[in-house]
């Protein structure tokens, strides 16, 4: 039963760490790889990590309290690794969301989103 637990961490962190690294790409190929892009990008994954092991440390501590007999948990390492991706991934759910706060402050950068030259 640990294996599988383990097993099954790793391919959710693989698989959430392959995602954010396939948005990244795509999200930088559209807009050119321009040096602030990056770096905000590299930044926003930053935060994301970071709240994403402080959700997963909070909830481990919660769980730890309310543990019933049931399959392990699995280690630390692992945990710490998978809440970092999971939480890098979630963090670019805000993109879409500052999106569009963009577009209803600044109406004339919907011609940019679109794919049109100021």
């Amino acid at each position: 039963m640990t294996t599988r637990i383990t097993d099954s961490d790793l391919v959710q962190a693989a698989l959430y760490g392959g995602l954010t690294l396939v948005l990244d790409v795509w999200l930088l190929a559209r807009v050119g790889y321009d040096g602030r892009v990056v770096a905000a990008l590299a930044a926003l994954v930053a935060v994301g990590a970071l709240v994403g092991v402080g959700l997963g440390r909070a909830s481990a501590r919660r769980g730890a309290r309310a543990r019933r007999t049931g399959p392990p948990v699995p280690q630390g390492g692992l945990r710490v690794l998978r809440s970092a991706l999971t939480g890098g991934l979630y963090i670019h759910l805000a993109l879409p969301a500052a999106a569009l706060v963009d577009v209803v402050l600044r109406p004339e950068h919907l011609i940019g989103y679109l794919g049109g030259v100021f």
